[in-house]
């Protein structure tokens, strides 16, 4: 059994199979924009909402349409086999985006191990593969998404065979299409292009080609914009306008510029972000000159002096982390020898790090067991896919408290691609206005609340007639204790509760 293992079952196979159980379950969407500004665009595009149903991004011009017109491919070929139900669809994109994270990641790992001494290429392809947050976002349909694994692919491209003119110009399309599926990738591209001038020496004969493939990309893009738009649009022109000249983005909130540090620490589990942070310090002092930190520290730089932040934001740079922990380690290797040699030689310090060692490596096998078992957000399609599965031809009536109606969990956004034509919707203040709302006997009674709000609003249940069960609720309850360890707040997810009549 064991060399069966061996030979047939490889590191890249479970990495395989894991992206594989994230698509599955981890049903919805991280953040509004990986839903309404991609898949409600193609839906306009496909013809079944209006352009005025659209957030207001669409009217400001500031999106890419790279992404939306992906999707549109998707569920054009997906409708002529009959596929239309939402959760398959929005399913197949995260296949889809599964399977280039499988290709780009595996051809990285691959094309670095050069870097890597043989004894830590068995711990690089681990961090690689399973860092508990790569698999989650490897299976996100979202801009930071596909704009972090294009780049890392054309990173792979340009190591490959650094003077393959081919292998060159393939690498120049990916950067440009990074840039293409989010603006913000331009610091990333930036970061590369100062290394590969001032450090790899490149010619300025493929610099200028660089620029050649990033306008022909563009114009290419271009096209594609002017069809979603209905006429011509520089959105990158417009989205710095909007955001950056006009600072709308600051209208959903700001923060000091030390936050993105908080994110990186505390965001990944404070034992892991801490090794993070120091892999970065490290290769700073001591090998200055990566390529992976020209790219990394611009990215990270511009992100901490523009006022609008979010954990979103640093996903792109998800993919390099493995690679810079293992060239940091090695590096603290080959200087402080005399210090590996007082860690190896005393029984009581080697212990100590073992049991640190353990401890990480328990934290991140849960916190990736819960991460690609969970469903994305608060749960709200989670709840709204058991609506349809469980009660597909029943009537539902489905009472929410504030801010928590499943199929508008933005109230200034309009959510027409998850809609179900047998579910009625009304908002409620309190467990007392169920018996107000006693929908008839054919029709099924339902409320959707939050998790703060589960034990005060069953205990107000019980003084109206009727019984209150909890039909479902997101995430499962299992992850839920470990979820609180990981300090993660569960009070914002959803439970569904079913009202049977006394």
């Amino acid at each position: 059994m064991l060399s069966f293992t061996t030979q047939y079952v490889r590191i890249e196979h479970m990495f395989y199979f894991a992206l594989l159980i994230s698509a599955i379950f981890t049903i919805g969407y991280y953040h509004p924009d990986e839903h309404y500004q991609i898949i409600e665009f193609a839906e306009m595009k496909l013809g079944h909402i209006s352009p005025m149903d659209l957030p207001w991004e669409y009217q400001a011009g500031i999106r890419p349409m790279l992404q939306p017109f992906i999707c549109y491919l998707s569920f054009k070929f997906l409708s002529f086999f009959g596929i239309t139900d939402p959760y398959q669809l929005s399913l197949f994109l995260r296949l889809l985006t599964a399977f280039y994270a499988a290709v780009v990641v595996s051809s990285f790992v691959k094309n670095t191990q050069y870097l890597i001494n043989p004894g830590l290429l068995l711990i690089y392809k681990l961090l690689s593969y399973f860092i508990w947050f790569i698999p989650f976002l490897s299976t996100r349909f979202s801009s930071e998404t596909w704009a972090g694994l294009s780049f890392v692919l054309a990173l792979t491209f340009f190591i490959m065979k650094p003077d393959s003119i081919k292998n060159f110009v393939i690498g120049c399309i990916l950067l440009s299409l990074s840039f293409q599926f989010r603006y913000q990738s331009a610091f990333l591209i930036l970061g590369f292009l100062a290394w590969s001038i001032f450090i790899n020496k490149i010619r300025w004969e493929r610099v200028m080609l660089m620029c050649l493939v990033f306008l022909v990309i563009t114009g290419w893009t271009l096209m594609i914009d002017r069809w979603f738009y209905g006429y011509y649009q520089l959105t990158f022109w417009n989205y710095f306008s909007v955001n950056i000249i006009q600072d709308v983005a600051s209208q959903f909130g700001t923060s000091p510029w030390y936050k993105i540090l908080q994110y990186s620490i505390f965001a990944p589990t404070w034992p892991i972000g801490l090794l993070i942070t120091l892999s970065v310090i490290i290769l700073i002092l001591m090998d200055y000159k990566s390529v992976f930190l020209w790219c990394l520290i611009p990215f990270v730089a511009v992100h901490m002096f523009i006022a609008h932040k979010e954990l979103r934001f640093l996903f792109p740079i998800a993919w390099l982390i493995p690679v810079i922990i293992i060239l940091a380690y090695q590096k603290l290797q080959q200087i402080n020898i005399r210090f590996i040699y007082i860690i190896k030689s005393r029984k009581a310090i080697q212990n100590l790090c073992a049991v640190m060692l353990s401890i990480v490596i328990m934290i991140n096998v849960l916190a990736l067991a819960i991460a690609i078992n969970k469903p994305a957000g608060t749960g709200n399609k989670f709840i709204t896919k058991h609506i349809q599965k469980k009660h597909r031809y029943q009537k539902i009536k489905l009472l929410y408290t504030s801010g928590n109606n499943p199929y508008a969990p933005w109230p200034f956004l309009k959510e027409n691609f998850y809609s179900n034509k047998n579910v009625s919707t009304k908002k409620i203040f309190s467990a007392f206005d169920i018996q107000h709302n006693i929908p008839s006997k054919d029709t099924i009674l339902m409320v959707c609340i939050s998790r703060k709000e589960l034990r005060h609003f069953i205990q107000d249940s019980k003084l109206s007639k009727g019984k209150v069960l909890i039909e479902q609720q997101a995430p499962p309850a299992w992850s839920q204790e470990f979820l609180k360890c990981y300090g993660n707040t569960i009070d914002k997810n959803l439970v569904l509760l079913r009202i049977i009549r006394g």
